[in-house]
C-alpha cells in the first residue's frame, strides 16, 4: 500500500508494483484519453491567429498545447512504466 509523504500537497511513496498497477488504464479510460487528445490537435490546428489580439490567440495556442502535452503524458505512463513481475536480472 503507498505510503503517504507528509508535505503540504498530498504525495505518496509508490512501489515499481504500485506504480505499474496504479497505471493499467482500461481499453475505455485508453480510447477516451486518445480522443480527448485528437480533438486537441484538432483545435490547435484550426486556431486563427488575430493580430488585433495577438495576447488572447497565443494564450489560446498555449492552453491547448498544455491539454496535448497532457494527454500524451498519461498515455505515457501506460507504455512507459514496465511491469516489475517481467523484469530480468
Amino acid at each position: 500500500m503507498p505510503r503517504q509523504i507528509s508535505n503540504s500537497f498530498t504525495e505518496y511513496e509508490m512501489t515499481q508494483e504500485e506504480m505499474y498497477v496504479a497505471t493499467r488504464f482500461t481499453d475505455l479510460q485508453i480510447m477516451l484519453l486518445q480522443s480527448l487528445l485528437s480533438q486537441s490537435a484538432q483545435k490547435r490546428l484550426k486556431i486563427k491567429i488575430d493580430t488585433n489580439n495577438l495576447q488572447a490567440s497565443l494564450q489560446e495556442e498555449a492552453a491547448i498545447a498544455g491539454e496535448i502535452s497532457t494527454y500524451e503524458y498519461l498515455l505515457s505512463l501506460y507504455t512507459d512504466i514496465p511491469n516489475p513481475a517481467t523484469k530480468t536480472p
